[in-house]
C-alpha cells in the first residue's frame, strides 16, 4: 500500500478516540484498535483507478471524432501516432486524482449516514452499498464519477489531470449535487467562512433534503498554525462531523478521526483496476471499495494549511443542534479558534422591507420573498404592527417556516416566542427588533 505518512506502526494510547463525531472508549489499547479498524473497514473507500473509460478535455463532436480516429488508426499507424492521440486521454487518475477521490469519500460517508442509523450504518448492507457506489462509477454515465468531477473542474479553471484544492472539489460537488434531484442530499459550501442558515434552508428546499455543509478553509500561510490544533479536534467531536479532506501539498487524504494529536485517515494513493458496479447486486464485486489496510495515521502538525470540513445534517432539528454546538464551542471551549461563523444577512441584503409605515406594508410578503415560503391563505397584509400586544417573535414562528421552534439569528435563545416589542412611537425600528431576536 502506498502510504506517504504512516511510516511507523500505529500505537494507540489508552485514551478515548473520536471517529466521525462519535467517541469510542475501550478497556485497553487492543479493544480501541479493533473498534477503529471496524469503523474504517465499513467506510466506502475510493482510490486511484486505472483502465476506466477515458476522460478527455475536448468535448462535443471533437471528442467523438478523436475517439473514432483513434479506433480506426490504432491497427494501421505506428504506435507513436496512437501515442499522440492517447496523450489527450486520461484512463487513470494516478498522480492527480487524490482530492477528487477524497471528495467522493466524504459525500459517500454522508450517504451512509443518510441510509443507515448511527447504530447500524457500519454493519454493512451489500445492496445498499452497491447502490451508493454506483453513482461514483468511473464513467460519464455516473453523476459523481471522476469523469464528471473533472469536467466540472474545467469550468472552474482546472485542466483535466490537474490537481484540485479543497475549495475546488467543494464547489464541484455542490454543483453536481444541487442539480441532481435523485440525490437525497444537497450541499452548502461556506464561502468566505460564513454559513447563512436562511441559505441552507433554501438549498434544502425547506428541509426536503438532508444537507452536507462543507467548509473550505486555510489555517496558515505556508503551514498550519498550531493554535488551530485544538479547533480541528473539537470540530471532529461534533456529532454532525464527517471529517475533513486535505493533507500535504499535492496530496489529499480523507481524515475521519483522531486520538490525542494523531489523526486517522483513508488514503486514496493506491492504484487499482477500475471496477464497474452494475445494477445487479449479485454481479457486484465491492471488495476493492472497502479499506482493508491497517489504519493510516499522522501527527496533526504535519497537516497542510488548506482543508475542507464536512458536516452532515439529516434534517432541520439536526441542523439546529449543529448551530447550537457551534455557538457553544465559541463561548465554552478554552483554546477554540472558530474557523467559520453562522450569520444572517442584513435586512437590506436579504430584501426584507423595514418600512413599517402605511397600510400597504406586508410583513409576510417581505419575508416570503427571501425564504421562498408559500403564502398561506389565512395570512394577508400585516398592517396592525403597532398594537400593544403585537408579538414579533410569535408572528415569525407562526407565519414563516424557517422560524419554527423560534430559531433565527440566535438559535440558543429559547424564549423568542414570548418576545414582544410593544413599540408604538416614532422610534420603532423593525430592523433592530429583528436583529435583536
Amino acid at each position: 500500500m502506498l502510504n506517504f505518512l504512516s511510516t511507523q506502526p500505529l500505537v494507540l494510547s489508552p485514551n478515548k478516540l473520536c471517529i466521525l463525531g462519535k467517541v469510542y472508549e475501550g478497556k485497553d489499547r487492543a479493544e480501541l484498535a479493533a473498534k477503529l479498524q471496524a469503523v474504517l473497514s465499513r467506510l466506502i473507500w475510493f482510490s486511484y483507478r486505472s483502465g476506466f473509460e477515458p476522460i478527455q478535455g475536448i468535448s462535443g463532436l471533437l471528442d467523438k471524432f478523436l475517439r473514432t480516429v483513434q479506433n480506426t488508426v490504432q491497427a494501421t499507424l505506428p504506435s507513436v501516432v496512437n501515442g499522440v492521440l492517447g496523450s489527450k486521454l486520461h484512463n487513470a487518475d494516478t498522480g492527480w486524482g487524490c482530492m477528487l477521490r477524497t471528495g467522493q469519500m466524504m459525500l459517500a460517508t454522508a450517504l451512509l449516514k443518510y441510509h443507515f442509523t448511527p447504530d447500524d450504518w457500519r454493519d454493512g448492507n451489500p445492496a445498499k452499498y452497491a447502490e451508493i457506489i454506483r453513482i461514483f462509477n468511473d464513467s460519464y454515465s455516473s453523476t459523481y464519477s471522476i469523469h464528471n468531477i473533472a469536467i466540472i473542474g474545467v469550468e472552474l479553471g482546472k485542466a483535466i489531470g490537474q490537481w484540485f484544492g479543497p475549495s475546488t472539489i467543494s464547489s464541484v460537488l455542490r454543483q453536481l449535487a444541487n442539480n441532481d434531484e435523485s440525490l437525497p442530499i444537497k450541499i452548502y459550501t461556506a464561502n468566505q467562512s460564513l454559513i447563512y442558515p436562511s441559505e441552507v434552508y433554501e438549498i434544502s428546499c425547506a428541509w426536503e433534503y438532508a444537507m452536507l455543509v462543507i467548509v473550505p478553509t486555510r489555517l496558515g500561510l505556508n503551514s498550519i498554525n498550531p493554535i488551530y490544533y485544538k479547533t480541528i479536534q473539537t470540530y471532529m467531536n461534533i456529532p454532525q462531523s464527517i471529517g475533513f479532506i486535505g493533507g500535504k501539498p499535492g496530496t489529499s487524504f480523507y481524515f475521519v478521526g483522531y486520538q490525542d494529536n494523531t489523526l486517522f485517515y483513508l488514503d486514496p494513493h493506491v492504484t487499482q483496476p477500475s471496477v464497474f458496479i452494475s445494477e445487479n447486486p449479485k454481479d457486484c464485486d465491492l471488495q476493492t471499495y472497502f479499506y482493508g489496510y491497517s489504519p493510516c495515521h499522522m501527527n496533526i502538525s504535519q497537516l497542510d494549511e488548506s482543508l475542507a470540513f464536512g458536516f452532515y445534517c439529516k434534517d432541520y432539528e439536526d441542523f439546529v443542534d449543529f448551530v447550537s454546538q457551534i455557538k457553544y464551542l465559541e463561548t465554552h471551549v478554552l483554546g477554540f479558534q472558530p474557523l467559520f461563523s453562522l450569520e444572517e444577512k442584513s435586512l437590506e441584503e436579504s430584501g426584507i422591507s423595514i418600512n413599517t409605515g402605511g397600510d400597504d406594508f406586508d410583513m409576510y410578503a417581505s419575508l416570503s420573498a427571501v425564504w421562498n415560503a408559500p403564502t398561506p391563505p389565512e395570512f394577508g397584509s400585516w398592517t396592525e404592527l403597532c398594537q400593544d400586544n403585537f408579538d414579533l417573535g410569535m408572528s415569525f414562528t407562526e407565519i414563516v417556516p424557517p422560524f419554527n421552534n423560534a430559531h433565527f439569528v440566535n438559535p440558543a435563545r429559547s424564549d423568542l416566542r414570548t418576545v414582544a416589542v410593544n413599540e408604538t412611537g416614532d422610534d420603532f425600528s423593525m430592523e433592530e427588533s429583528i436583529l435583536h431576536l
